[in-house]
């Protein structure tokens, strides 16, 4: 009976995994305004006096078998307690191979026109350069005016949202091509006096990249060429789906 149960177990593991990694997720435009007000954090600083509310939880976007994430998008709003001041950046980090692109700006639609600001440089990682090509994490953001955020806010229609496109200029190499949901700039602004404190999503890296996650929507299930290259590289396997 005991050699039995022992049999069963790497059947059961392994059908588990199976499951975890075909199971479907929401696409993006598929998550309401009452997603992201309800996933999105708040975090105090007692010191600097600031509250940071946060769209990082609401949405991220896995592929393969091992539902790895390779770039994620987020809103933040920082406000001042002493003044009441609020400020809003998008973040974005992405894992690639090859050079490094330093991106250097961001390009994004206003309702008056295109509008490019410099980005800002949140930090960088690298790993693999002494026996392959080097993988990167790049992590940068860019303001972004509360006005303009209202106006895409408002226009948000429910079951109907919307992309608000911007893309980050490289130095070298490829750009950066992004968006956010307008029911998640929409949720933010909602979320701002209604979320409780919440633990923040810890943000993957290079050396974090081959662990399994699987609690945030996706909307891409499948792995490119050059993913595949990096995951031969990182995790050992050629070949992750």
């Amino acid at each position: 009976m005991k050699n039995s149960i022992a049999a069963l177990v790497p059947l059961i593991a392994l059908g588990f995994a199976a499951n975890s990694a075909n199971a479907k997720d929401p696409a993006l435009l598929s998550l309401t305004m009452e997603h992201f007000r309800d996933t999105a954090t708040v975090k105090d600083d007692p010191v600097d006096a600031i509250t940071t509310i946060s769209t990082e939880n609401g949405y991220a976007e896995h592929t393969g078998p091992m539902r790895m994430v390779w770039n994620d998008e987020y809103l933040t709003s920082a406000i001042d307690k002493k003044t009441g001041q609020k400020s809003f950046q998008v973040y974005a980090w992405t894992i690639y191979s090859g050079r490094l692109r330093s991106y250097e700006s961001v390009n994004y639609q206003t309702p008056t026109g295109p509008k490019s600001v410099p980005a800002i440089q949140i930090g960088k990682e690298t790993a693999n350069c002494a026996v392959g090509d080097c993988l990167y994490t790049e992590r940068v953001a860019f303001p972004v005016d509360e006005d303009l955020l209202r106006q895409l806010a408002a226009g948000n229609v429910p079951g109907k949202p919307t992309i608000w496109a911007y893309k980050f200029i490289a130095k070298t190499g490829p750009d950066y091509a992004g968006g956010l949901s307008s029911a998640e700039i929409a949720g933010i602004a909602e979320g701002s006096a209604t979320r409780r404190k919440a633990p923040q999503r810890v943000q993957p890296s290079i050396s974090a990249a081959c662990s399994i996650e699987g609690s945030m929507p996706s909307k891409k299930p499948f792995i490119s060429h050059e993913k595949k290259q990096i995951w031969t590289a990182m995790c050992g396997s050629s070949s992750p789906i």
